[in-house]
């Protein structure tokens, strides 16, 4: 688990990585989260009192780079607007298949305010 430096937000699991498709043989690979910034908690969520865990498909090209990120459960509290935008500045380590990077999808889980530990003290 990685904590991030902004309010009330942190991401889970290996390298940002909550779940990953399944490796087709053991030679193959998920891509997994190996750098990015943390997104701010939004002024509308922290004026409202309200946290929220957002879950987002991340479709990684064969060269790491995040291609298209989908917010699977929105808010509507600008979440999810600052969690693509974080995103789309990560990098990943591809997936691979018979040892040669291809793209993949991905799910990472991110946690804004009052869901994340230590929010409040």
């Amino acid at each position: 688990m990685t904590r991030g430096g902004q309010a009330g937000f942190f991401l889970l699991g290996s390298g940002c990585v909550l779940a990953q498709a399944q490796a087709s043989s053991i030679h193959d690979t998920p891509p997994v989260t190996i750098a990015g910034k943390n997104p701010p908690e939004t002024r509308t969520a922290v004026a409202a009192g309200v946290g929220t865990g957002l879950m987002a498909k991340v479709e990684v090209e064969a060269e790491g780079r995040p291609r298209r990120v989908h917010i699977l459960n929105p808010d509507g509290y600008g979440h999810d607007e600052a969690a693509r935008q974080a995103i789309a500045e990560w990098r990943f380590r591809p997936a691979t298949r018979s040892g040669q990077s291809v793209a993949a999808s991905t799910i990472v889980e991110l946690r804004f305010g009052l869901f994340a530990p230590g929010f409040g003290g």
